[in-house]
């Protein structure tokens, strides 16, 4: 395991993916084949995937703006991957999202989640 992967699963650790859904973020790594079978027709910048919750809002407490920093954090270090982005894979109303990057260990390293759009 790489250090990234290690940041990364700590950076992730209880955070939830707030949709439908709220499914848990996850530390993954792709390896280059693994990473060539994603659908990354319509990529989305990791900044505006994540941009519901690392922006904090007025009526945010104490707990909330917490959470909104844990994200701000994910996102941060996620940026450090080179190419980095969120990758969308459709399957009917179930959506996997996969954010990731280029480790420097090699591969492909970030976080993956659910999403339940109807």
């Amino acid at each position: 395991m790489s250090a990234m992967q290690k940041t990364l699963r700590a950076a992730a650790k209880g955070l939830r993916f707030v949709s439908e859904s709220d499914a848990p973020l996850v530390a993954v790594h792709l390896s280059e084949a693994e990473f060539a079978t994603l659908d990354r027709s319509q990529p989305v910048a990791v900044a505006d995937f994540f941009a519901p919750m690392a922006t904090p809002q007025p009526w945010h407490d104490e707990t909330e703006r917490r959470e909104v920093e844990r994200f701000q954090a994910l996102v941060a270090t996620l940026a450090t991957l080179s190419d980095a982005w969120a990758y969308r894979q459709v399957r009917g109303s179930e959506i996997e999202v996969f954010v990731l990057g280029k480790d420097p260990a090699g591969g492909y390293t970030g976080v993956r989640t659910q999403l339940t759009e109807t």
